[in-house]
C-alpha cells in the first residue's frame, strides 16, 4: 500500500515533493514511452534524484544536446 502522502498525480509533483522530503527517494526508474523520457529525466535530475532510464534518452539530436546542459548543473545522476 502506498502512503497517501506519497501518492502523486503527476511525475513533476513527485520529483518536487520527494526532493523536499528528508526521507525522499534516492532514485527513480523511468519506463514510459520514448518521447517522454527526456523531460521526465530532466525533472528528476534537476531535483537531485538519480535516474535509471529505459533507452532511448531522447528521440531527437537537439534534445540529446540539451540533455548535457541539464546533466552538468544538478546533483542527481543519470544511468
Amino acid at each position: 500500500m502506498i502512503a497517501p502522502d506519497r501518492s502523486y498525480g503527476a511525475w513533476g509533483e513527485m520529483a518536487e515533493a520527494e526532493a523536499e522530503r528528508e526521507d525522499g527517494i534516492e532514485a527513480v526508474a523511468i519506463v514510459t514511452p520514448n518521447w517522454t523520457h527526456h523531460r521526465i529525466a530532466a525533472a528528476f535530475v534537476k531535483a537531485g534524484i538519480d535516474v535509471i532510464l529505459d533507452k532511448p534518452m531522447t528521440t531527437t539530436v537537439s534534445m540529446l544536446e540539451n540533455s548535457w546542459s541539464f546533466k552538468e548543473r544538478p546533483v542527481g545522476s543519470l544511468s
